[in-house]
């Protein structure tokens, strides 16, 4: 692992890792049984991960960012999987791979999501958790950039394990999913730049 202790970028988040295991899906990150009464995201904040098992040691909070295994967010193509993390304060999420809709979904909304890079460490057999214990635990702190700008103009996105000290590359977003979240989602993007890449939607 690289250390990169001056990292910068744009999408740029700090916060407290939290461990997730693989093949997340949108069900267990908000019950369908929840979304049905609720009249927006912030009153599904509560119920976050509720039925995922092994349960979470502690609720969700704002500031934290996710670290999750293979295949975040697959299931179900709702927006409202991305608009509850949002709403609950989470700065991104990092992941061994996303599902398309989810991922779409979460940049769309301006929320910043970054894969790791084969190179990655932990990319192995065994557990989420084990993989994901490689390179950072839970309860650490974390810097995410999605598009990263130092002295070396080869580094790339990635993510500052600040407790430890190592850096994590990730694989590069795209261009326009930059913009979006730099803008903070798609809406304030359209409304500011007024303009939609061709071929991109």
């Amino acid at each position: 692992m690289t250390d990169r202790r001056n990292m910068t970028g744009v999408g740029g988040a700090s916060g407290t890792a939290r461990i997730l295991p693989d093949n997340v899906n949108t069900d267990y990150i908000i019950s369908s049984r929840r979304k049905r009464d609720a009249s927006g995201p912030a009153e599904l904040v509560p119920f976050i991960f509720e039925d995922l098992l092994p349960p979470l040691s502690h609720p969700i909070q704002a500031g934290d960012i996710i670290v999750a295994g293979w295949n975040f967010g697959c299931g179900s193509a709702m927006e409202i999987a991305a608009e509850v993390l949002k709403a609950a304060g989470v700065k991104a999420l990092v992941a061994r791979s996303v599902a398309r809709t989810f991922y779409r979904n979460a940049v769309n909304l301006g929320l910043p999501v970054l894969e790791l890079a084969e190179q990655a460490p932990g990319a192995g057999v065994g557990t989420a958790v084990t993989r994901a214990a490689a390179w950072c635990v839970e309860g650490d702190r974390l810097a995410v950039a999605f598009e990263v700008s130092t002295m070396d103009r080869d580094t790339p996105a990635g993510v500052r394990n600040v407790t430890q000290g190592t850096f994590v590359p990730c694989l590069p977003p795209s261009r326009f999913a930059v913009e979006l979240v730099r803008h903070g989602g798609l809406i304030p993007y359209y409304l500011g730049v007024k303009e939609i890449p061709r071929g991109i939607i």
